[in-house]
């Protein structure tokens, strides 16, 4: 399917920061809008849940889909999010799909957690950009990542490295190193579809996407 390809850390966190920088005031209000709902939340009665579940799913698609907007437009404005609503049923299902089946792996023993996360880790990002269903992102983020888990665990260590160093921060740097850690991905995700002959260095669609109605 995918092959062999290289993750350029070095070069995808290049593109990840230029990407940040072409529209932070989005990425900061993202956060800070997801910072006022974590505080509201859980002080709703019977329906904190279920809002944060929604929140939950469409952290990492947001981002994304900003940065699909600065990679086609070269800017991003805030109605670049309106496809979320469309796409919702598929990222609520892989948000919950993929945070169920980590946990169990992850209290179970801990190194099919780490598996299961790492061989996961584009599912959210080919939901969005691709527009597959829940299990075809599942399953095409698990032929992506085939023969190529180490580097690519490497990918996810330094995301979460980037995403944690944000809470030594007193939380403050969260604003800018959760949407890094989200754009690394992003970055690696791009650069490999490149690399693999799915999209060219110039195009941002994919190539071979298939969209769901």
């Amino acid at each position: 399917m995918t092959g062999k390809y290289e993750i350029r850390i070095g070069k995808n966190l290049q593109s990840a920061w230029e990407t940040f920088l072409k529209a932070p005031e989005i990425f900061i209000a993202l956060m800070l809008g997801q910072f006022a709902l974590s505080f509201v939340l859980p002080r709703i009665p019977g329906l904190g849940l279920l809002i944060w579940v929604l929140v939950a799913s469409f952290t990492i698609p947001s981002f994304v889909l900003v940065a699909e907007a600065i990679r086609r437009d070269g800017r991003a404005k805030f109605d670049c999010l309106r496809p979320l609503l469309q796409l919702a049923p598929q990222l609520i299902a892989v948000f919950l799909l993929k945070s169920i089946l980590v946990g169990i792996g992850s209290i179970l023993l801990f190194v099919p957690g780490v598996y299961l996360f790492t061989i996961w880790a584009f599912a959210e990002i080919i939901a969005t950009v691709e527009k597959k269903t829940f299990w075809e992102s599942m399953e095409s983020s698990r032929l992506m990542v085939r023969g190529n888990w180490f580097p690519v665990f490497g990918l996810v260590a330094v995301a979460l490295i980037i995403v944690f160093s944000g809470v030594m921060l007193l939380g403050v740097g969260m604003l800018v190193s959760v949407p890094m850690g989200t754009l690394l991905v992003h970055a690696a995700y791009r650069d490999i579809r490149a690399q693999t002959g799915m999209i060219s260095e110039r195009e941002p669609e994919i190539i071979d996407a298939e969209i769901v109605t």
